[in-house]
């Protein structure tokens, strides 16, 4: 999330914004206090949004083990 912000140039609260998510979802989710639980349609705009930045789901991290 963190290296899609950066791509972007956005702020947490413009991310938050966008996917219709709580700015500290952000703000825990980059800290990795907290993993995201999104809708599809949430899924579907941050898959948009990615694209529109060259990046795919490949560039996401993987699990923790």
């Amino acid at each position: 999330m963190l290296e899609l912000r950066k791509r972007l140039d956005w702020t947490q609260p413009q991310l938050a914004e966008y996917l219709g998510i709580n700015e500290r979802t952000v703000r825990s989710h980059e800290r990795d206090y907290h993993r995201l639980r999104l809708e599809l349609w949430q899924y579907k705009k941050l898959h948009q949004l990615m694209a529109s930045v060259g990046m795919t789901v490949d560039d996401l991290p993987d699990p923790p083990k």
